[in-house]
């Protein structure tokens, strides 16, 4: 499995900087951290909920569950019949959203894309609101 995350990393270039070196050291080391991690799950899972919730309510085709580790909500396109090509198309030019796909984590991942949730609330309803009014009662099948 590391290995796989490691291949992962260095084909889309995720490796750790020197700033997330800082990071890492001030997280373990520095006495406010726990607080301030506390602060961000909480967050985290607030934002994890309302999305799930949300997408459950107004677009029932598209599936998801909420995560357990990340910051990422995977979401499950199958509902929707496209193509990972087409879809990611139809995402960018359609929808004007930039998902990570799942495809890189295996066949398991190629009708899923990642929506990344550590973000504002507006920037998410924003992209909510697109996805909405492009995929709501259409059929791509």
């Amino acid at each position: 499995m590391r290995k796989r995350i490691i291949q992962v990393q260095n084909k889309h270039h995720v490796l750790p900087t020197p700033f997330a070196n800082t990071a890492i050291i001030a997280a373990y080391t520095d006495s406010r951290a726990e607080r301030w991690l506390d602060q961000l799950t909480a967050e985290l899972e607030e934002q994890a909920t309302y999305l799930v919730e949300r997408l459950q309510e107004e677009l029932p085709q598209l599936k998801t569950f909420m995560p357990e580790a990340s910051y990422l909500l995977w979401i499950d396109f199958a509902g929707l019949g496209l193509e990972p090509e087409a879809r990611k198309k139809w995402l960018h030019e359609q929808v004007r959203l930039f998902l990570s796909p799942g495809l890189p984590f295996g066949a398991s991942g190629t009708t899923f894309e990642r929506l990344n949730f550590g973000t504002a609330r507006p920037v998410l309803d924003e992209a909510l609101k697109r996805l909405t009014e492009h995929a709501a009662g259409k059929a791509f099948v």
